[in-house]
């Protein structure tokens, strides 16, 4: 987890946003959401940008990061999840009390990232 810390840390994406573009860091982003083809980008301070762009896109962008797309309308950052509920109510827990549902498909990309993790 240090290590995909420490690649956000260093890493900025770039929202452009009805005339305006705006830099963010990777790691202040805690999740991204999307209806239709407009994807809202959520950070830690409660901001929330509004982008013209496919949550695909981003998913393919912020993979390397340790983004995880939890369903079909929604990425989280994992660096800020703070728990991971496996029960019949597959859910994510964020840093800022957001709850995400995990769709059956994509829970064992959650797995496989968790078991890849160093303990310690």
């Amino acid at each position: 987890m240090k290590k995909i810390f420490n690649l956000q840390r260093d890493n900025k994406i770039i929202l452009k946003e009805k005339g305006k573009t705006t830099l963010i860091q990777t790691d202040k982003i805690t999740h991204l959401t999307c209806r239709g083809s407009l994807t809202t980008v959520h950070t830690a301070d409660n901001n929330n940008y509004i982008i013209t762009k496919l949550l695909k896109q981003y998913e393919t962008e912020l993979s390397k990061f340790g983004f995880i797309r939890a369903n079909n309308s929604t990425i989280v950052n994992m660096i800020h999840v703070c728990e991971i509920r496996c029960s019949t109510k597959r859910k994510i827990i964020l840093a800022n009390d957001v709850e995400v549902n995990i769709s059956r498909r994509r829970m064992y990309l959650f797995r496989e990232f968790l078991e890849k993790q160093e303990v310690v």
